[in-house]
């Protein structure tokens, strides 16, 4: 799978502790609003939050290319970086 030009450019959120420090992503995000959203096992402060591009967060975990067909207002999971990713609507929580 590859991104394409619009979304590679897009916003994704995610945590310092993932961008800077390789922490395993678990959770993707893409809300209802078009907005992506990264994140890990671990409790995040607003303060640990940072914005990337969607073609820099895959260059940290090529396998998120297999979640770029996500739609708005799903997410995907996994246990540990090593499982496969699961799909739910957002509404599952």
């Amino acid at each position: 799978m590859k991104l394409n030009e619009t979304l590679k450019n897009s916003a994704v959120i995610t945590t310092k502790k993932i961008f800077l420090y390789h922490a395993p992503i678990l959770y993707v995000f893409h809300d209802e609003d078009n907005i992506w959203e990264c994140e890990g096992e671990e409790y995040a402060k607003d303060s640990d939050y940072m914005v990337v591009s969607f073609e820099e967060i895959c260059a940290l975990d090529r396998t998120l290319l297999e979640v770029i067909n996500l739609k708005a207002g799903f997410y995907a999971y996994r246990t540990d970086k090593n499982s496969d990713w699961q799909f739910l609507p957002l509404d599952n929580e």
